[in-house]
């Protein structure tokens, strides 16, 4: 908080290329975090690519919280997070809500067996129209809480993704522990023709208020 964001004003209209280079722990960004300070300064990009300058092959890891990684870049038509591993994340919350601009995300190679919190993830992201998270192995590698199980948050995930036309959350694997809330997950996404939940058998679903609220 109170870093100034750097302004300036192009003379000419089109199309300008900006890089941002941001180190962990710079106070920006804290050890293990992408949150919303960086999205400050990303605010009016119209295309994101994510990637490490550290190494060769740009891969980015060891980043455990993701909230708001993102969010609120209403501009944004394009983020390119396939050089993320996601294998350490943990917290995923609110990380593209209202990227309202965005058209499409490719997520499918993401390992987020780690990750308890998928809240508001896509929330508000009113223009995606291809969002592809086959394969995840949700729950996969959480500690067991109380009772037991793990405590998985989806609250919310999809909410208001109003032009989705297809999710395929068929092919998600979950460990036989997950104890999931899902309170408004769909809330909204009514462009959907169809859901299938056939592997879903495995997890346990402790809340699921309004879960399809609004989807006509």
């Amino acid at each position: 908080g109170g870093q100034s964001v750097p302004a300036h004003t192009y003379a000419t209209p089109g199309t300008y290329y900006v890089k941002g280079n941001f180190k962990f722990g710079d106070g920006i960004t804290k050890p293990g975090t992408f949150t919303s300070a960086v999205t400050r300064v990303l605010k009016v990009a119209r295309k994101v690519e994510f990637y490490s300058t550290m190494n060769g092959n740009k891969r980015v890891s060891a980043i455990t919280n993701f909230v708001l990684g993102f969010a609120y870049l209403s501009n944004c038509t394009y983020i390119n997070v396939s050089n993320l591993v996601t294998n350490s994340c943990t917290n995923l919350e609110n990380m593209f809500k209202n990227c309202s601009s965005l058209t499409t995300l490719d997520l499918s190679d993401w390992d987020v067996g780690a990750v308890t919190n998928f809240q508001n993830m896509f929330t508000n992201c009113t223009s995606l129209t291809t969002l592809n998270l086959s394969g995840w192995n949700i729950g996969e590698n959480v500690s067991l809480g109380i009772g037991g199980r793990n405590s998985i948050g989806m609250a919310k995930m999809f909410e208001k993704t109003t032009k989705l036309s297809t999710l395929n959350v068929s092919n998600w694997t979950f460990n036989d522990t997950c104890y999931m809330s899902c309170d408004y997950m769909f809330s909204g996404v009514n462009n959907l023709s169809s859901l299938d939940f056939s592997t879903w058998r495995n997890c346990y679903i402790a809340n699921c208020a309004g879960m399809f609220k609004d989807m006509t």
